[in-house]
């Protein structure tokens, strides 16, 4: 009987001809999704929250943080973890807030689908 199971316990999955290409599509819209994450959001977040923002703004706080006990500003960089509405974005102009959050956005509609 068990060996009954095992030698017949496969399902047969039949697909159209076409099903390659879908698949190829599939994995070019993970590299959109990807290089839009790099091409955008990435390329922002690192002209915004470059390291002159970060030092002029959050240099003395951190450093002087025991919790996060930097002892210089060469971490500050990329203002990373937020994500546009956290304490880094708060001292953004509002172009530099609206054109982060534009692109963080556009990232993040790929990963909701």
């Amino acid at each position: 009987m068990i060996e009954d199971i095992l030698t017949h316990s496969y399902v047969r999955i039949e697909v159209p001809e076409e099903y390659p290409f879908v698949a190829l599509i599939a994995g070019l819209i993970c590299v959109e999704c990807i290089l839009v994450g790099f091409l955008g959001p990435g390329r922002i977040r690192g002209q915004i929250f470059n390291k002159q923002f970060m030092e002029e703004n959050f240099g003395k706080m951190i450093m002087e943080d025991p919790v996060l006990k930097q002892s210089d500003t060469r971490n500050l960089k990329s203002g990373y973890p937020d994500m546009g509405n956290g304490v880094y974005a708060d001292k953004l102009s509002y172009k530099d807030w609206i054109t982060w959050n534009k692109m963080s956005r556009a990232h993040s509609n790929f990963l909701d689908q």
